[in-house]
């Protein structure tokens, strides 16, 4: 019974980590299209995209300066949004 959990808790590890990874990608990404203009979004999406880079960065402990000036630029566009332009 022993050697069933040494072989099946690395490979639990593995591919929680990987699945981590691609939700930190994805959420990477999607800031990247809002960033760039290619995905229109609302405050909400944007608040999300930024909880998502955070959660995933924290979860890692390997928040980039990459990741930080996303979240900057994705507040940028929030506040941007909320101002009414008149």
């Amino acid at each position: 019974m022993l050697w069933l959990l040494l072989f099946v808790a690395p490979i639990a590890l593995i591919v929680y980590v990987s699945v981590h990874k691609f939700h930190r990608a994805m959420a990477k990404a999607e800031a990247d299209r809002i960033i760039d203009g290619i995905q229109p979004a609302t405050e909400e999406q944007i608040s999300k995209c930024i909880t998502r880079i955070r959660q995933q960065s924290y979860w890692f402990r390997d928040v980039t300066e990459l990741d930080n000036q996303r979240i900057n630029r994705l507040r940028d566009i929030r506040e941007e949004m909320a101002t009414p332009h008149g």
